[in-house]
């Protein structure tokens, strides 16, 4: 975000809030530690302003508190502000948040991390990775093309065992995303059937296919229309378990490495902070 941009933000706050501090981030892992003592203070709101990105931090910082989540989309792809239908507009974001309507949404944890949108394991973690690598100026779902191109080349599906709410299979897939959000990579809705407050995980598994059958399959991924194909299966639980040796997972877009990536589902965790008119 610009610095004319961010004095925006600054600048309407101080006109239209009670006391209001702000802080800028110039480092990975920041936001979360500034979060997580900003939640000891009696605000009544944290606020992200960035992308995907900047929101997981946040939230792992406010985990746990009774602190409302606050989101000014300001990234790449925001994905999570659009679940929410807060405003791209940057006015308009800020208003929201000076209307304080909450709602209550379930989230996330994989192994120490949370997280409240999509995580998994497999090809999409590897894509999130080159995405976060990439100096290509496209933004979007064109960057998750672009980074997926370049993974494709070297990447080829493994062998998991995958287990929901205990109970075990083995599965030979290219990913497995885990949901309480629909959409990731900029609009790329890989979840389609998830609601962040049902208490359940949506997890999409896309199965054993053609190295470039992917290229065919992910239009319909973008518009969510895939779920009916013979290669992907939709589960649903509260706990899911994924083990894979040597394998990179990510959760809201931050990459994790590890053999073992275990999700839990926190139900009704987690104010934040909507337009008026889906306030619940």
């Amino acid at each position: 975000m610009t610095v004319r941009k961010s004095r925006e933000i600054i600048n309407f706050f101080k006109r239209n809030a009670g006391s209001t501090s702000a802080e800028y981030t110039t480092k990975p892992h920041e936001a979360t530690n500034l979060a997580q003592m900003a939640a000891k203070q009696n605000f009544d709101a944290i606020v992200a302003v960035g992308g995907d990105g900047t929101v997981n931090e946040v939230v792992n910082g406010i985990a746990g508190s009774q602190v409302a989540l606050g989101i000014i989309p300001g990234g790449s792809a925001n994905d999570f502000s659009k679940e929410l239908n807060i405003p791209a507009n940057l006015t308009e974001a800020c208003q929201t948040i000076i209307e304080s309507n909450t709602k209550r949404i379930d989230m996330g944890k994989v192994n120490d991390r949370y997280f409240i949108n999509v995580a998994g394991v497999g090809l999409d973690a590897q894509v999130s990775e080159a995405a976060n690598e990439s100096t290509v100026k496209v933004k979007g779902w064109l960057l998750y093309v672009f980074a997926l191109s370049k993974v494709l080349i070297t990447s080829h599906p493994k062998e998991f065992n995958l287990a929901l709410d205990g109970k075990s299979r083995r599965i030979k897939a290219w990913q497995i995303s885990v949901g309480n959000g629909k959409q990731f990579g900029g609009g790329i809705k890989i979840v389609p059937t998830a609601d962040t407050g049902d208490g359940l995980f949506d997890v999409c598994v896309i199965k054993d296919v053609g190295k470039w059958s992917v290229f065919y399959y992910l239009p319909l991924v973008i518009r969510g229309k895939h779920l009916s194909l013979s290669n992907v299966a939709l589960y649903r639980a509260k706990e899911v378990e994924i083990i894979s040796l040597g394998c990179l997972g990510h959760a809201d877009g931050e990459v994790m490495k590890g053999d073992i990536f275990k999700f839990e589902l926190l139900p009704q965790a987690l104010d934040v902070i909507v337009p008026s008119q889906i306030h619940a």
